[in-house]
Formats: structure tokens, C-alpha cells, sequence
């Protein structure tokens, strides 16, 4: 019988043994931030759309280009007189360009270009190779489709708006992770709390168990007592199997968010019942919350879509001109300093106009676009007023859990006065069994609940942290 009570407590404890280390919540969550393969790609994503913000200043930054091409061309001559088998010019040309956020496109570029006559039959001397080196510059101003740069605008604020809904998005979903973490680490913080709990009250019923049984057996109380007291018991050992069968998969789920695959959670864990309804948490001042600030963005995205696409399809007029500085002789070396001993520029100042003819399809696209704006537009307010509400029901709920949690801590220590007495009176012979295990079960249903309510606030507290500023 000893053997027996000898092995049943040590089963009873040995769920708290192998805990080794302490490890608190914020060093829980730095595991799962450098472990969690989620979390890991969650803020890699966000950094790398942080990172392609940058690709909004491309539109307006400085491009090179360079082409070349050789051309070969056996077309009658136009002068007669000078015949020849076939005509060969070799173009090259190299440069910078720019567009800018007013709508102005620039060019500078030097334009080389080879002539070559092949087989020339001609009574009059004529040179067969001619060298042309000519600097030119290039402007356009745009007037009505991207007038002033709205297009080029637009397209810097799309691809901006992307990147930024990606990264805030993604950052957001960081957060939920995180904040999903710290429930698992409260969960398994309470479920070995709620363990230990269950061990006291199924060791209470022992205990009474083998007083009713012994005054049984010496004929001092009746059986009903005793089998009071056995079906007692068999409830208390069914809570801590199902209080033993819950520890176990938090356990898991907390390693799972660690990327352990395991049951087994060897470090200690902080200890809830410090938690109180006097506990000071520090205030957090909330800013705007990411999906609130991704949804902004897409609002951004649509706007700037429906300001491309409108600028896109607009009739264009734009004004152009070009200047070039023109060298041309037959010897590469000569022609290289002609453009600018000649004195010979070319300068050109044209208009170019056009239109789309398809209106009705113009008309239904532009209205489309419109249509997605307001809704971008709609979905942000709603999120934004989510925001705000999920903020106010989060304080509010916060102080009536705080509350809640004193009001159960008043009841847990009434009920443990109320229950120490009561097994004083048993010993006395002043009460019966019923009575002892009726304050048994409301003193372990005060504890849990408490309990309970501790997991609460610790639960709220973590969705704060969708409100701070950094991880």
C-alpha cells in the first residue's frame, strides 16, 4: 500500500520535473524570431519591399543607351551621273536621357555615322567615304497625356504604393505571429499552472479518500460516505489527466512556433500567479497599425493606378525640338572637330498629336479604374475604423479582465480560508465528508479561475504590441 502511494505522488509530479532553464516571454519571442521560418520570411519580405521603394526614383533617373546599326543599300542612285554598286552607311550613337516629374524628356547623345559608296563609276572626281560626327540634343514637353509629368508621377507613386502595402503587410503578418507565439507561451505557462492546481486537489481527494475509507472500515461513517469520496477522487484524476493532455499539446504548439518538433519543453516558464490585478503595465501609446497602414497604401496603388491608365489614354500633345551640331568629312580625325568649326547646326521644333478613336472602351476603362479607387478608398476607412475600434474594446476589455481578476483573487483566498477551516472541522468531527469536498471543489474551481483570468490579461496585453512601433 505504501509502494503503491510512494509511486502514485511521484507520477502525480513528475510533469514539473526536467525544467531547466528560465526562459521568459520576451526571450521566447526572440527564439521564434530567429527560428520560425514564417517570421523569418515574413520580415525578409517586408525588408526587400522596403527595399524596392527605391525603384520608384528609376522613372526620373539618368538612363544610358548607346545603338548602332549597319545598313546596306543597292536602291538606284538618285544622281545619275554618279553610279555606284551599292550604298553603305554605319550609324552609332551613344548618350544619356531623362525623364522628369514635370513631363520634360531630354536627350544628349553624339551621333556617328560612316557613308560609303562601293564600286562609284562617275566622270567627276568623288570621294567614296564620308565621316559624320554630330552632338545633338533632344527635348519634349508633354501638354496633355502626362501633361507636366502626371503619368510619370503616377507610375513613381505605383510602384511605390506596391512595395510599401508589401512591406506593411507582410510586417503585420510578422506581428500576428509573434503575438500568436506569446499566447502559446502564456497557454503553456497556465496549462502547467492549471497542472499543479489539479495535482493539490486530486491529492486533497486522496487524502480525504483514505480518512472516509478508514472511518468506513471501523464502522464510524457510512459507505456513502466513502463512496462519496472514491467518485471524488476519480473526478480530480480525470481533470489533471485532461489538465496533463492540454500542457502537452501547448507544449507543442510552443515548440512548433520555435520550429522544434517535440512535446518536451525542458525550461521553466515565467509564473502567472505574479500576474495581479495591481500589476502596473507600462502604457503604450498606439500608432497606426500595419494592415491599417497597408490598406492605405493599396488605396495609394488605386489612385495611382486610375491617374496612369487616364493619363495613358489621353490624346497627346506634346512639343518637341532637336539641336545638333553637324561635322561631316571624308577623314574620321577632321570630321571629329568640324561640329563646332563649321558653324552648320540643325535645328528642328515640331508638335505631335494623337488620339484614341475608341471611345466607348476608353470610356468603360476609365470608369472601371474609378470604380477600384473608391473601393481602395472604402476598404482603407474601414480598416482604419477597425483600428481604432479593436483599440478602444482593447482597453476596455484590459481593465474589465484586470477587474475580473480581482474580484477571482478576493474569491480564491476566501475560498482557501473558508476550505482550511472547513478540513478543521472534519478533523473535529463538527462536519461531514460531503461538505469538506464540496469547498475542495470550490476552492480548486476559485483557482482555476483565477488562473483563467491571468491567462486573460497576459492575452490581451500581447495584442498591444500590433500597436507599438517596433517588433
Amino acid at each position: 500500500m505504501l509502494k503503491n502511494k510512494i509511486i502514485f505522488i511521484i507520477g502525480l509530479f513528475l510533469p514539473s520535473l526536467g525544467f531547466s532553464d528560465s526562459l521568459d516571454v520576451g526571450t521566447y519571442r526572440q527564439q521564434v524570431l530567429g527560428s520560425n521560418l514564417q517570421v523569418i520570411g515574413q520580415l525578409a519580405t517586408s525588408q526587400g519591399a522596403f527595399e524596392r521603394v527605391h525603384e520608384s526614383e528609376l522613372p526620373v533617373a539618368w538612363r544610358a543607351f548607346a545603338n548602332a546599326q549597319v545598313t546596306n543599300d543597292k536602291e538606284e542612285p538618285v544622281i545619275p551621273i554618279v553610279l555606284y554598286d551599292r550604298l553603305r552607311t554605319d550609324i552609332a550613337q551613344i548618350g544619356v536621357s531623362k525623364d522628369t516629374d514635370f513631363g520634360l524628356q531630354s536627350r544628349v547623345y553624339y551621333d556617328y555615322r560612316r557613308t560609303s559608296y562601293i564600286n562609284v563609276n562617275s566622270p567627276f572626281a568623288f570621294n567614296d567615304t564620308y565621316y559624320e560626327n554630330r552632338p545633338v540634343v533632344e527635348l519634349t514637353q508633354s501638354f496633355w497625356g502626362n501633361g507636366f509629368g502626371r503619368g510619370i508621377r503616377a507610375q513613381t507613386l505605383q510602384i511605390k504604393a506596391t512595395a510599401l502595402a508589401a512591406q506593411f503587410s507582410a510586417c503585420y503578418d510578422a506581428r500576428l505571429t509573434l503575438v500568436n507565439a506569446e499566447l502559446a507561451y502564456w497557454r503553456l505557462a497556465t496549462a502547467r499552472e492549471a497542472i499543479k492546481i489539479n495535482q493539490d486537489a486530486l491529492l486533497a481527494a486522496q487524502r480525504i479518500f483514505e480518512w472516509s475509507r478508514k472511518r468506513t472500515d471501523l464502522h464510524l461513517a457510512d459507505e456513502a460516505d466513502a463512496l462519496q469520496a472514491t467518485a471524488a477522487l476519480r473526478v480530480r484524476e480525470l481533470e489533471l489527466k485532461a489538465a496533463q493532455d492540454e500542457e502537452r499539446v501547448a507544449a507543442r504548439s510552443f515548440n512548433t512556433l520555435r520550429f522544434r518538433d517535440s512535446e518536451e519543453v525542458a525550461e521553466t516558464l515565467d509564473n502567472l500567479v505574479n500576474i495581479s490585478s495591481a500589476t502596473i503595465f507600462p502604457a503604450v501609446q498606439p500608432t497606426i497599425r500595419d494592415d491599417v497602414r497597408a490598406a492605405d497604401q493599396q488605396q495609394q496603388l488605386a489612385l495611382a493606378n486610375a491617374q496612369s491608365a487616364i493619363e495613358r489614354n489621353r490624346p497627346t500633345l506634346d512639343l518637341y525640338t532637336l539641336f545638333a551640331w553637324n561635322g561631316l568629312d571624308n577623314s574620321f580625325s577632321s570630321s571629329l572637330s568640324k561640329p563646332f568649326e563649321d558653324r552648320r547646326p540643325t535645328s528642328t521644333v515640331g508638335v505631335r498629336f494623337s488620339i484614341p478613336l475608341a471611345f466607348s472602351a476608353l470610356d468603360k476603362t476609365l470608369q472601371g479604374y474609378r470604380r477600384e479607387q473608391a473601393a481602395a478608398q472604402q476598404v482603407y476607412e474601414q480598416r482604419q475604423f477597425e483600428a481604432l475600434r479593436d483599440w478602444t474594446d482593447l482597453q476596455r476589455k484590459l481593465k474589465e479582465a484586470q477587474e475580473r481578476l480581482s474580484l477571482y483573487q478576493s474569491i480564491e483566498e476566501a475560498q482557501r480560508v473558508k476550505t482550511e477551516r472547513e478540513r478543521q472541522r472534519l478533523r473535529n468531527g463538527r462536519t461531514t465528508t460531503y461538505q469538506v469536498l464540496l469547498f475542495e471543489q470550490e476552492y480548486a474551481v476559485a483557482r482555476l479561475s483565477r488562473l483563467n483570468s491571468q491567462f486573460e490579461v497576459v492575452s490581451l496585453l500581447a495584442q498591444t504590441s500590433l500597436y507599438k512601433e517596433t517588433l
